[in-house]
């Protein structure tokens, strides 16, 4: 850091001025821990910031390590990795502001933890290759159909019954290449036919939908395993496709039962990568 230069200060948490007396010294829960992260307290009325005391921003995993730290003493809100104000005064001043607001969270979350489920649901078996598209009825869409490849000549306008069948065209209303020239058509389909490329597409779109189906149920069939054990649930998003993540805000109390009973829903999902998270500080129910 440049001489002369103010270091600025990086929140952790927040904390009730009287849970952080009775944890002991100024420097917090951490300080008695050998290896524990370096942090101070500084109060104002009810509420007590924990403040990161070396030069350096803390990284990643140095955060929440240091609000593990405060969270096995008692409850915290956490911040933002990487919330910072300028000086002491600044502080004082945001626990100010925000002093009947925070300690009603702190009042909410008493005694709770939050516990984590990270759920990989697998895609579903692979559509036979063999499928070949006629189109449909209604607005332009197609049905496929499963069967051996089709004659020469078939698949390109002309119906099993001889009948002409009016090929896709470019221009039509929904077709998602329309109004592409010819050149562009085949840089975006390569060496297939349109109707080809389109079937495929549209398998690859039903192929979403049915993991986007089966990951609803996988999330509703874990929050009715854990019934009656958790105080509220939400579903974390964004989530990337095929992974459904949750957060259980649990009393303290009854944490090892609900870790216990995830543990018996992953038994039965063998087919699905299923990990249980934390417990830890309630990050995903806290205003901030």
């Amino acid at each position: 850091m440049p001489k002369g230069t103010r270091m600025r200060l990086y929140l952790l948490g927040v904390s009730r001025s009287r849970d952080v007396g009775r944890w002991g010294p100024e420097r917090g829960a951490g300080s008695r821990e050998q290896g524990a992260p370096s942090f101070r307290w500084l109060a104002c009325k009810q509420l007590a910031a924990a403040v990161w005391t070396e030069p350096a921003l803390p990284l990643p995993l140095q955060h929440a390590a240091a609000l593990a730290a405060i969270h096995r003493h008692g409850d915290v809100l956490p911040m933002r990795f990487g919330a910072s104000l300028p000086d002491e005064h600044a502080v004082s001043d945001l626990l100010h502001c925000r002093q009947t607001e925070w300690v009603e969270e702190l009042d909410r979350l008493a005694g709770a933890e939050e516990v984590g489920v990270r759920i990989e649901v697998p895609p579903s078996p692979p559509l036979p290759t063999n499928l070949r598209s006629v189109p449909g009825e209604g607005r332009g869409e197609g049905k496929l159909l499963v069967g051996p490849p089709l004659p020469p000549g078939e698949g390109r306008g002309e119906g099993e019954a001889g009948t002409r069948l009016p090929s896709p065209s470019p221009l039509t209303p929904g077709y998602p290449l329309a109004g592409a020239s010819p050149g562009t058509m085949r840089s975006m389909v390569g060496s297939e036919e349109p109707s080809a490329y389109l079937a495929s597409r549209r398998a690859r779109y039903r192929e979403q939908d049915d993991q986007c189906r089966r990951a609803e149920q996988v999330a509703e069939d874990c929050v009715r395993t854990v019934a009656g054990l958790y105080c509220q649930w939400r579903r974390l998003r964004p989530e990337p496709p095929g992974t459904v993540r949750l957060a259980f805000l649990v009393e303290r109390h009854r944490s090892a039962a609900l870790t216990k009973r995830l543990a018996r829903l992953r038994a039965r999902r063998i087919e699905q990568q299923f990990t249980v998270l934390g417990p830890w500080p309630p990050y995903s129910f806290a205003l901030r």
